[in-house]
């Protein structure tokens, strides 16, 4: 009798962990939300059409001097499109090269894994490949 409510009080507070975790996971994912920190507009400068209709933005930057350059199309990494991409790309026209850096997630940006794996499950793969 003893030992039933041992393993009672271990599975309520497995349950109660297991809740806490979800919930805290959750209000880390809505602050980010709310809160992201970078605005991807602040990072842009040239927009275009999207294949829907709407209007896409993108971080363009050229080299300094006379043409022509070479060309890269930047995709940011899981955590959408923030300074340190940007970063990269006036590197990249440093050396000679036009870039484009455009924005996949459409203004969403994190800087935590949890939302991160949350843009990329979420963001339509065919939406990205046909707003690039």
């Amino acid at each position: 009798m003893n030992i039933w409510k041992i393993l009672r009080t271990i599975v309520l507070a497995v349950v109660g962990l297991l809740v806490l975790a979800v919930l805290g996971l959750a209000g880390i994912l809505g602050f980010d939300t709310l809160f992201p920190g970078e605005r991807v507009a602040d990072l842009t400068n040239v927009t275009y059409p999207g294949p829907d209709g709407s209007t896409l933005q993108a971080y363009l930057v050229e080299p300094e001097g006379p043409g022509p350059h070479p060309a890269v199309l930047m995709v940011h990494e899981f955590y959408g499109l923030r300074k340190d991409v940007i970063k990269k790309a006036d590197l990249l026209a440093k050396e000679g090269y036009v870039v484009l850096a455009v924005d996949a997630y459409r203004g969403q940006t994190t800087t935590i894994i949890p939302r991160a794996i949350w843009l990329v499950l979420t963001t339509p793969q065919d939406r990205v490949s046909a707003d690039i």
